[in-house]
């Protein structure tokens, strides 16, 4: 593999990474609390045996950082819970 193959390797991994988390967000905005609390669900609040750090981990870097964006986004414009579905 050359220097050039590499560079577009990680930005096609960049790419797909930003998708996927643009796609979750937008998930989160039409779906709403079932997929919040199936995020919320799925974390442990004080992570202590290795597995339990593992799925911490894995669940925040794919599936947390749009549930940020989403609750940034609907905090920002004062988008409030009981509008919600």
């Amino acid at each position: 593999m050359s220097l050039v193959e590499i560079i577009n390797f990680i930005e096609l991994i960049i790419i797909t990474w930003f998708l996927i988390q643009s796609g979750y967000t937008l998930s989160v905005f039409l779906v709403g609390r079932v997929i919040i609390v199936y995020y919320e669900c799925g974390i442990f609040e004080d992570p202590s045996t290795l597995y339990e750090k593992t799925i911490y981990t894995l669940l925040s870097i794919t599936v947390g950082v749009g549930l940020y964006v989403t609750k940034s986004y609907t905090r920002s414009i004062g988008y409030s819970e009981k509008y919600s579905c």
